[in-house]
């Protein structure tokens, strides 16, 4: 994806639009935003999602296109979308909701919707001609082989990410 971040960037630069990129190393597909959780919910939250996945395998998901939240004329985020024809990723998003549900958080008002975010706009920012170029592009595809979760440390430089725990998938299939 930094590959194509470096492409986008020029276009993005000679319109005067400021763009915070994700770094790689940070890079993920949200399956379920939890916000603040208090640490004696982690080990049982841990818990409820292993035992949700259990049988789960690993599978190769498209990166498939550009888009912007919440839309192309005032976007803030920029993101490479993940088409889920055969619903895997959206299964798994499903499964990880339903535990988290078992465990009386409150349920996720938002649809899922599949994507990688590549970076954040500083002010909201007009890219209809960007989405309409590179909106039917293909980038590739990744292998999801576990689920992670994390917790977000906000800092004025940006998000911190730190690992609470990893659940693997079973091998492909």
């Amino acid at each position: 994806m930094k590959a194509l971040q470096d492409e986008l960037a020029p276009a993005l630069k000679a319109k005067n639009l400021d763009i915070k990129w994700v770094g790689p190393e940070t890079m993920h597909i949200t399956l379920r935003f939890l916000g603040a959780t208090s640490d004696d919910r982690v080990a049982p939250l841990l818990e409820a999602v292993q035992r949700a996945l259990e049988g789960q395998p690993a599978f190769e998901i498209e990166l498939d296109g550009l888009g912007a939240f919440p839309s192309d004329v005032e976007a803030s985020v920029l993101w490479v979308g993940l088409p889920d024809p055969d619903r895997r990723l959206s299964s798994l998003a499903s499964q990880v909701e339903k535990s988290v549900e078992r465990l009386a958080i409150e349920a996720e008002q938002r649809a899922f919707r599949a994507h990688l975010t590549l970076g954040r706009f500083k002010k909201a920012a007009a890219i209809p001609e960007l989405l309409q170029e590179s909106g039917d592009r293909r980038f590739g595809k990744v292998l999801i082989r576990e689920v992670v979760l994390f917790e977000s440390l906000t800092k004025p430089e940006g998000a911190e990410y730190r690992v609470v725990g990893r659940l693997p998938l079973l091998p492909e299939a």
